[in-house]
This record gives C-alpha cells, structure tokens and sequence, in this order.
C-alpha cells in the first residue's frame, strides 16, 4: 500500500505483486519452519535423479535374477515316485509316454519345475487331465475370441483369474455356429421356462461373460505398441473414445513414419472378368511386392508383415512374392532369414495376435476395369457383421509404419450404400492415411500449463528456437516441445519441468524414470528444469538448456535412427544402404521397435503352501546350486542328498570311571554330544561318553549313571527332549535332521538306533522332493536317503511304523 501511494508501484500491477509477496511470504515462513529447504539451492536434483533411475534399473535386474534363483532353489531333487518319472523320460531315448499320461502321473513336480504353463484351452483339455495339476492363477489372454464352453475347464483348474481382452476386436470363430445354425429351430414358444438371465452358453466369449457377471473390470490405456500416434489415432476415435494414452513423436511429418497411403491402378478380377484369378487384385499385389524388395534394402533392421483384406488376394501375393524373390536375391535373404521376426503374408481373420515394425496393406477390392472407379461396395469379411472389429485389429498390428495400397480413392466409398459400419470406419481410415487430418483432430502446441512453463518456452524463444506448450494428447503431453531449426515436423527436445503434470504423478518411478523412458524410447531428447534451479540460477539453467539444445542439434543433425526387431539380430546386411538407419547416431534419439521382454518369464507362480513347508523344513539340506547361477542347469545335476552322519567326540581327562563321575559333569557331557548327533538313542549316548573318558565297553552302572544324567539335562531350563529311548534338542525335535550314515559301521546301522523323528522327517522331505510315491517305494527311498544300502525286514519295519 505505501508502495502504490507514494507512485513506486502502478495500480495495474498491483494485484500481481500481492500475490507474489503473499506466496514470498508463504515460503519463507516454511524455511523457518523447515530448515532443510534451505539447502534446496545447492542440491543437485539431476544425480539424485540420474542415481535413483540408476538404482531402480540395477533392482529391476536384481530381482530378475532373484526370481530365477528361488526357483532353482525349490527345484525338486528327487529321483522315486514323480519325479522318477520325469526322470525316466528325459533318459529315454526312444517310446516316450504321452503328455497326459506324465501329467497325470507326475503333474505335481511337473509345475514345481516348470510352473508357468502357456497354453490354449484345447491343449489344457488336452494334455492336463483333471485333478492333474491347480494352478494359483489363470491369466486369459485375447479372452474375445475364447469361448465360454472352451474356457472353463481351464478356469476350473485355477484359485483366480485375470481376464485379458478386448471386446473391439475380433470374437471366436462363427464358422462351426454357422453350421448349427442351418438345423436349428428358431421357433421361439412363449411358454417355455427361461432362465432369469442370459447364460455362458449366450454369451459371446469367455471376456462377454465376465462383463457380464459384474466381475471388476479396468481399461488398460497406454498404447504400447505404436511407436507413431498416427498408426492408432482412427482406432482411438472410433472405438475407444479417444481414451488411449498415446506418447507424442518427435517425427510429425516424416515420410518413413507412422500411416501412409498410396494409390495403385489396379483392378479387382471378379469371377468371368477375364482379368485374373477370381477374387485377386495383381496389379495391386506387384506393387506391394516392390515394397517389400525396398524394404528389404532399405529397412532391413525392421520387421515386416503383410496383410490382405481376402485370403485370395493373399494367396495372390505369396504368389507374386514367390516369383519375385527367384529374381531378387536381397528379397530373398530377407524372406529365407527373416531376423528376430520372420516376415508373414496373412489375412485379415489371421493376423490378430501378430505384430510388426512395418505393416504393408493390400485391399485389393477396387474397380472392376482399367481406369475405372469403385462401383461395387463390397470389401469381404468388412462388409460383414463385426466387420469394424477386424478393421481395428488390422489398424493396430503396426509399430513404427504403416502403408496403405488401394486401386480406388478413400471418397470413392459410399457408407450410405451398406448397412454394416465396416465400410465407413474403412473409408474414415483410408481418407486419413492419404491426408493425415481426422475429422476431430487432437490439437497440440496449447497453452502453457503454468507461468512457469511459459516463463521457460519464452526463454527457448529467446535463444532462437521455436517452442511449442503442451505437445501430445490429453493422456499425455510434454511440456514444451523444441522444434528442429532446419528440419520442419520434427522436434529436437522434450522439455519437462516440475510443474503440475509432474506433481499429478504418485510414484517417483513414474515421475523420474519411466515417462522420460517412454519419450526417449520414442526418439525424443530429455531435459529436465528444476522449479527452484530456475528460480534461484536462471541464468545457469539458461545456459545449460542452451548448451542440451545446441548438443541435440548436433545429434539429430542427420535425422532420428529407427531401430527394429531385426536391429542387431545377426543377420547380414543386404547391399543397399538403409535410407533411416543413415540417417542418424544409434547412440541417441533412438526409435526402438522391439517389444518390452525385460519381465518376460521372471514370475514364477506361489507354490502349495505345504509342500513350500515341507521343503523348506530341513535347513540341514544343502540347496542346490547352479554352477553359474543358469536356472536352467540341468535336472540332472540335481540329485537329493543328505548331510553325513557325524559323531560327537567329547575329551575327558580324568583318571574316574564314567559312573563314578559327577553328575552336573555328566549331565554336560550328555548336552555336549546330543547337540552334534541328536536325536540319538540312550544306548549311543552312553556308548559316547564311556568312550569320552576312555573306557571300551558300557556296564550297568554307566548306563544308570548316564541315564541318571539324562535326567538332570532335561530338568535343566534349556534342557532336552525325550522321545522313547531318544534324546534330541528342542530344535532338533521342530525340525529333525536327515543323516546319511553309509560310511558309518556297527550299532549305528541297527533299526533301533534309527530315531523314528528322523526317519519321519526323511519320507516327509522324498515326498516333498518327489511328489506321490508308492508306500513301498517310499520304505526304500527313505532307507537309502538314511544311507542304508540293504533293505532287512527290521529296517523296513521300523521304517513303516515311523512313516505311518
């Protein structure tokens, strides 16, 4: 207020300064109240983040690794019962028995060393008989095209399912209904019983079934497989409200990027036309196989797929593609080696699943003479029902781009002619391939988001850049995009600062790791500005964003590299240099076309709770370990073993007899040995302490003596345990140890020195380690593990009055 009545301050500006000193205010009353902010200044936020991202990569890796060794380490080591029979078939050579009959005799240690199963639902009919194996959870994916019928078998056999799917897409086959369909009835009778709701046997697919169960549902938004929004901008608008998240391009206008079209004269060949196979289209199938022979010189390091609207029309190009690559040998190294991903010609119904960096498209449907126009509204299976469902899937299979190959223009449709929407989401699809324009396109280069944000784009103005608010979609937008001085629709750098879209953000992984993952995975370059670097350095923030521009620049100055599924796959280059690979350092701005496989195979399903107790009961087993730490060592070098019997050796110097010793002495000599041999019998212990001082053979006084002994030992506060003529430690009777006594001699290898616990404890861990055995089976198995070499009537009858 004094301020504006002594002239220092116009009236115009004055709200602007009350908000500032109120916020200045604020601030410093939270330094006084919180002096760590105070160093705020001098923290360098950039290693802290640089670390943390550092960090968060090496625990990913870690915990990886982790996974594999606790499966290794549950790995069963047994060699009777189940896991005899796994064993006996991986040593044949010759006559194996059927899956399902070694599912169905050993499927419990089958899903201990394997416990992820990727199967179809007819194979889990197939090969898992019920009862064979449970599993703890049934993932569904492409849950659309499963039926009900077909699923549920499978989801019999699991605690819980996750159902993945899309309902915009592609259903089961109607082949087979079509069919039934012929000899049904249709004639409905009012007065038959109904149920109250629809049934599995309506619904369309297993994911139709869930939806309609109320079963929780969520919508997985980011697109992950498009590296250009572009390549699913239609789908998004068409089918999914404009909901997806897609990450902006760096490349807006680059002709090797994203969807394109390209027009053809060709001519549709209908049956009688006398202009070629019925069906076919091989003036539009010749100009594809082009495309691909450039492709192969051009692109090699990404992976192809071609894709037709009728299996006619693909049968028309494996057959011009066949003669072509006799001609072509770069085609056909291509075709013969493929790389990480072979290339395939498919058609519309078949190619959902399937997924490639470059999708070449062939309608073949067009005009029925030579410069003629689209007469004829008529596109296959897209005229038919759910014919906008294959359109989307076909619209998505691409990553990097897309091209388009018709004999007719996208206006040439006429939707008002059909009744189906396959036509018109065709005609919406082919006109923005040709124009790049939808009829609601989504708007970028916005407001900025915060006056800082603008304070920071009118900087990048200021050294002579061209800064654009709030580039991408509303899902998810970049700050401030910088674009290329020299090449126009491209951007050079990704400004982020910490404004709201920074804070919206719950995690720190999302904040300072995966969105700046994300866009430089995209090709863009990262730099991030600190709010409070900003304001208390300007000037050094300034410089150091000039100089990442100045470095960008220098970086992209021959364009953004595209890296594919075949970049670095080992396969010989073809002659021909790669128009984007050259265009580029592979070091920066990379456009990567491979799928995410860091997590693939890393989660291992929760074993049964009591077998996990079981084998993790006998901390006395050592637990296998790979040589070089490969979870894939093989079964063989697993072997289930247990520890050699060891003899407690307790020196006594005294010139006493055992008996006439004091019996605190004894009573620790009997604590002494027990804790090395326990559980042991009372005839061994005494035999251990008559030796102990010296003596060859027990009397009847040692022996009372000793077990006088025993009994102060478990009167004492952290005394022993007796079972029958055995003694043991507290621990040693919660978990009895299993000892192999092969190399030990004479009364040791009687049936009565065997502790019942202990021969217990060794069926409990075979049975644990080699799933359902045979009693007498396990009578053997136990004596062995025990280190018996001879199976006498005593020792199998000790053996099965402790096990039972």
């Amino acid at each position: 207020m004094h301020a504006l009545r002594v002239g220092r301050l116009e009236a115009a500006r004055a709200t602007e300064e009350f908000r500032y000193a109120c916020a200045e205010a604020r601030w410093n009353a939270a330094r006084r109240a919180r002096p760590e902010l105070d160093a705020l200044p001098a923290l360098d936020r950039h290693a802290l983040v640089g670390l943390f991202r550092t960090l968060e990569k090496e625990r990913l890796e870690a915990t990886r690794k982790l996974v594999l060794s606790r499966h290794f380490e549950q790995m069963p080591r047994g060699t009777v019962g189940e896991m005899g029979v796994i064993r006996g078939e991986i040593g044949r050579k010759r006559g194996h028995k059927p899956v399902r009959w070694v599912m169905k005799n050993a499927g419990a240690m089958v899903q201990r060393i394997k416990p992820v199963m990727l199967m179809s639902p007819i194979s889990v009919a197939q090969f898992l008989p019920p009862g064979s194996v449970a599993f703890d959870l049934l993932v569904i994916d492409e849950a659309s095209q499963i039926r009900p019928e077909d699923a549920l078998g499978v989801i019999a056999r699991a605690r819980q399912i996750v159902v993945v799917g899309d309902q915009k897409q592609l259903p089961p086959t109607s082949f087979f209904d079509r069919l039934a369909d012929d000899d049904a009835d249709n004639d409905f009778d009012e007065d038959d019983a109904l149920p109250a709701g629809a049934t599995a046997a309506d619904m369309e697919s297993i994911l139709s079934l869930c939806e309609a169960r109320g079963l929780r549902q969520r919508m997985l938004e980011w697109h992950y497989r498009s590296r250009a929004p572009s390549l699913i901008r239609v789908s998004n608008a068409e089918f999914y409200g404009d909901r997806l998240v897609l990450p902006p391009s760096p490349l807006q206008l680059d002709p090797d990027y994203g969807l394109k079209f390209r027009r053809v004269p060709g001519v549709y060949a209908r049956g009688g036309s006398g202009l070629g196979r019925q069906g076919t289209n091989r003036i539009e199938a010749e100009a594809v196989v082009r495309a691909m022979a450039e492709h192969a010189r051009a692109w090699p390091e990404l992976s192809l797929g071609v894709v037709a609207f009728s299996k006619a029309q693909a049968d028309m190009l494996t057959e011009v593609l066949e003669l072509e690559r006799r001609r072509d040998p770069v085609l056909d190294a291509l075709l013969r080696e493929g790389g990480a991903e072979d290339v395939f010609v498919k058609n519309i119904e078949n190619v959902q699943g399937d997924e490639r960096d470059v999708i070449l498209i062939s309608v073949g449907y067009g005009p029925q003479q030579a410069g003629g126009r689209l007469e004829a509204m008529t596109f296959g299976p897209i005229n038919g029902e759910g014919g906008e469902r294959r359109l989307n899937v076909l619209f998505s299979r691409a990553r990097v781009r897309c091209e388009v190959f018709a004999s007719f223009e996208p206006g040439d449709i006429d939707p008002g002619r059909v009744s189906r929407e396959g036509p018109r989401v065709l005609k919406r699809f082919l006109e923005f391939a040709q124009s790049g324009i939808l009829d609601e396109r989504v708007a970028t280069g916005l407001g900025a988001d915060s006056p800082f944000e603008e304070d920071v784009a009118a900087a990048i103005r200021a050294l002579g850049y061209l800064a654009d608010p709030q580039v991408g979609t509303a899902g998810f937008r970049i700050d401030v995009g910088v674009r290329h001085p020299e090449r126009p629709g491209q951007y050079l750098v990704a400004v982020e600062c910490d404004g709201a879209a920074y804070h919206r953000a719950i995690w720190a992984r999302e904040r300072d790791r995966l969105r700046q993952d994300i866009l430089e995975n995209l090709g863009w370059r990262f730099h991030r500005i600190w709010s409070t670097d900003w304001f208390h350095h300007r000037a050094r923030e300034i410089e150091r964003l000039r100089s990442a521009l100045e470095a960008a620049r220098a970086a992209t100055a021959n364009g953004i590299r595209v890296r594919g599924a075949n970049h670095g796959a080992g396969r010989a280059q073809p002659h021909g240099e790669a128009r984007v690979a050259a265009r580029g350092e592979a070091r920066e701005g990379q456009l990567d076309g491979r799928r995410d496989d860091s997590l693939a195979g890393t989660h291992a399903m929760t074993r049964d709770a009591a077998t996990a107790d079981a084998a993790q009961g006998h901390p006395n087993l050592p637990p296998p370990v790979s040589p070089d730490g490969d979870a894939s060592f093989a079964l063989d070098h697993l072997a289930l073993v247990a520890p050699a019997y060891v003899r407690a050796a307790p020196a006594v110097h005294s010139s006493l007899e055992p008996h006439e010793a004091p019996a605190t002495q004894l009573a620790g000599l009997v604590a002494e040995i027990v804790a090395v041999e326990g559980p042991i019998h009372l005839d061994e212990l005494a035999r251990r302490i008559t030796t102990a001082f010296g003596r060859a053979r027990v009397g009847k006084r040692i022996a009372a003596a000793v077990e006088h002994a025993v009994g102060l030992a478990l009167r004492h506060p952290a005394g022993l345990v007796r079972a029958g003529d055995f003694v043991m430690t507290p621990a040693q009777a919660e978990s009895p140890p299993v000892r192999d006594r092969s190399a030990e001699t004479g009364s040791l290898l009687k049936a009565a020195s065997l502790p019942p616990v202990e021969i217990a404890a060794a069926a409990a861990l075979i049975r644990a380690e080699s799933g359902a055995i045979a009693p007498d089976e396990l009578v053997r198995a136990t004596a062995r593990l025990l280190g018996f070499q001879r199976l006498g009537p005593e020792l199998a009858e000790a053996i099965r009055q402790a096990v039972e």
